[in-house]
């Protein structure tokens, strides 16, 4: 068994039909006054087995957190950008798609008014995910929510397929048990990682100012609507995250960085559902 922890803006098209997906939008170039996101693979590096990437988008980064014995340690972690549109696939050899919380825990764009319509062959995407089983609940991640799907049926080595174009990428992890149980995270932010300001300690992002501060960053949802209107996306209604169970298992230490420095991602970065 494996889990995937998806952080920021992707949108969970999961709970009606039978073709169940993430769209995540393309925010490479920024939307305005919001920075560029980038869509990335967390894996630790110690669960790396191999991997064909983009060189040029294949980052070395090193994370300090406390441990279970209050010692800041440093972590490797690989990270993977995805440079352009792509479709990716999990190893997932499970059937049936079991989802909780999602509809109450997630905003959902249609309800958005001026009303969304969800663009399902030209939307401006980065990725797209086929999610063809498993179990996919949403959760209470400090103060914003995140989706763990977790895949209890795959291969002895785990693969992670993007196929961009002509072009096809593999990461693949290490053997492993039940006891060293790998997790991915999948982001679509700012570059969390970036150094820090000298002045004011904060994770400055590509602008200038504080990657925490996520004003409008939710518009990027546009970018999946049929007519790309931003208009009620800027300030939208929220559900309350303390209603839902927080994340529980968090040891990947991308996760543990966010959580600790603290740079969570603020609510109008968060994954969002189609509803039922």
């Amino acid at each position: 068994m494996y889990s995937v922890d998806f952080v920021g803006i992707i949108y969970f098209h999961v709970c009606t039909g039978d073709r169940k997906f993430a769209l995540v939008p393309n925010g490479l170039t920024g939307d305005g006054h919001v920075p560029p996101h980038y869509a990335s693979f967390f894996i630790e590096a110690s669960m790396h087995d191999s991997d064909n990437w983009w060189r040029d988008q294949k980052f070395n980064r090193q994370v300090d957190v406390e441990t279970s014995f209050t010692k800041t340690r440093p972590f490797d972690v690989l990270e993977f950008r995805i440079p352009k549109p792509a479709e990716i696939t999990f190893d997932c050899g499970d059937k049936t798609l079991v989802t909780t919380d999602l509809d109450s825990g997630l905003p959902q764009l249609k309800k958005i008014d001026p009303h969304f319509e969800l663009d399902l062959t030209g939307a401006d995407t980065i990725a797209k995910m086929t999610i063809p089983g498993g179990a996919l609940q949403a959760f209470q991640f400090g103060d914003a929510s995140v989706v763990r799907w977790t895949i209890t049926k795959h291969s002895d080595l785990v693969t992670i397929t993007v196929n961009a174009g002509d072009e096809t990428k593999r990461i693949t992890l290490k053997r492993f048990d039940d006891r060293s149980s790998p997790g991915i995270v999948f982001s679509n932010t700012v570059d969390m990682l970036k150094a820090r300001d000298e002045h004011t300690g904060d994770l400055a992002n590509t602008n200038g100012t504080a990657a925490h501060d996520h004003t409008g960053h939710f518009t990027l949802y546009a970018k999946l609507d049929k007519n790309r209107d931003p208009r009620g996306l800027e300030n939208p209604k929220l559900p309350d995250v303390r209603a839902l169970k927080k994340l529980p298992d968090v040891t990947h230490p991308y996760l543990l960085f966010l959580l600790q420095a603290p740079q969570i991602p603020l609510p109008g970065c968060v994954p969002t559902c189609c509803g039922s």
